[in-house]
């Protein structure tokens, strides 16, 4: 502290916290999957400490392509989202290209593959896990594969089926889940640390982890759901979503998931820069693909 002091003290040169906005920022977001036309979502950057409220940018023409070939170009719609005619398809890579002013912009992801949920249970018996908090035990089994890295992240979705339902149906609420230790139970009944994820118990909107540690095994993954939506005496369809998601998406997981866990504890001694793989710009353009398997209440 003593020294900090002498420094500020020295220091003859006045800083204005407030970074220059050269006009050329942007944040741009896009996470896509097979069966649902590519969209992206593009923002202006503002400075550091400015209070304006941030807004979309309508003015780019942006290029798609898909394994490095042109396909079409798009602009804003009335609502100022880029919206492609491009259905994505598993195992390809889309990449998109656009300048504002003399900044180019860019970037590309892949959808991976998706992983069959090869089981999934979820108890009724309420189980207390600590602190009064408690949930439903619930596990999935997965064939994890072994050619390449793979990152994953794992939604329960809730319908309330009394006017009915169907299987292939999505609609629903994202109800929360516990998880009392970070970690998945191999075939072989070994622990194994998943690596990422949020690490404290708390009542999460989505698990997810990489299969650092497990690549090519058959992983079980045991967590709580909370009975926040789940109502055993209706008739309802409990849904496991497991999302096979690019390296990209990820990494906006991971860095996001630390950022709010820094602002929850006050604790603005570290800045964290959530993960980007925008070219000269900030963001996610990521792909991703899911499957779903159905417990029927």
């Amino acid at each position: 502290m003593f020294l900090l002091l002498v420094i500020l003290l020295s220091c003859e040169t006045t800083v204005d916290p407030r970074l220059p906005d050269n006009g050329s920022g942007l944040v741009i977001y896009s996470f896509f999957r097979p069966g649902s036309p590519l969209k992206i979502d593009v923002f202006n950057t503002i400075p550091v400490l400015q209070t304006e409220t941030i807004q979309r940018n309508r003015d780019l023409a942006i290029r798609i392509l898909k394994n490095g070939e042109f396909v079409e170009e798009i602009t804003a719609d009335q609502q100022g989202a880029y919206r492609s005619n491009t259905i994505p398809v598993e195992q390809n890579s889309y990449s998109f290209e656009t300048t504002k002013g003399e900044q180019s912009f860019s970037a590309t992801s892949r959808i991976p593959e998706p992983v069959s949920i090869s089981s999934a249970r979820m108890s009724e018996t309420i189980q207390y896990v600590n602190s009064g908090e408690y949930g439903y035990p619930a596990e999935i089994s997965l064939a994890d594969p072994h050619e390449t890295a793979n990152f994953y992240s794992l939604e329960i979705l809730v319908q309330n089926c009394s006017s009915g339902c169907t299987d292939d149906d999505l609609q629903g609420s994202l109800n929360e889940v516990l998880v009392e230790e970070l970690k998945v139970n191999t075939s072989g009944n070994t622990d194994v640390d998943i690596v990422g994820g949020p690490q404290q118990i708390d009542g999460l909107k989505y698990i997810y982890f990489s299969d650092e540690g497990f690549n090519g095994e058959l992983v079980t993954l045991k967590f709580f759901i909370i009975p926040m939506l789940i109502d055993l005496k209706k008739d309802q369809n409990i849904k496991f979503v497991l999302k096979s998601i690019a390296r990209e998406y990820y990494e906006y997981l991971r860095t996001s998931d630390f950022q709010h866990e820094l602002e929850e504890e006050g604790n603005l001694s570290e800045p964290v820069q959530i993960a980007t793989n925008i070219e000269n710009g900030l963001g996610t353009f990521a792909g991703y693909s899911f499957s779903v398997y159905t417990l029927k209440h």
